[in-house]
């Protein structure tokens, strides 16, 4: 259910960006659903499907209208050739409309599996 601004769909929901065939930046982005305020954890399930090297994708998550409330960079050498990885990013919300985001940097295709969003408790 998120947005896309390039890539494809794949198999069992798999969103895919291509190097060479698509262009970067977000391939997902969303969900725009409302949160409490609060601390919270999204988990980016992604998996590199080519070679490359450098920063394949920044993660992050933005609350209302965009203001960024965390972010994470992930490169070649934290997500290994064809395997599946879990990548969290702490936030803490303040309320309102929360979106996570996937800016691919086009350096290796990848595969973005799943992003869940968990409430902490503190």
């Amino acid at each position: 259910g998120l947005k896309h601004h390039s890539g494809s769909a794949g198999k069992d929901g798999v969103w895919l960006a291509r190097r060479g065939k698509n262009a970067p930046g977000f391939i997902v982005f969303g969900p725009y659903a409302s949160l409490a305020k609060g601390h919270y954890v999204a988990l980016f399930r992604l998996k590199r499907l080519s070679a490359g090297s450098g920063l394949v994708a920044t993660l992050d998550t933005c609350a209302g209208g965009g203001k960024q409330t965390a972010q994470r960079a992930v490169s070649t050498a934290a997500l290994p050739l064809d395997k599946w990885r879990w990548f969290p990013l702490a936030f803490a919300h303040p309320g309102g409309t929360v979106q996570t985001r996937v800016n691919w940097s086009g350096r290796a295709s990848l595969a973005v599996g799943a992003v869940a969003v968990f409430r902490v408790a503190k």
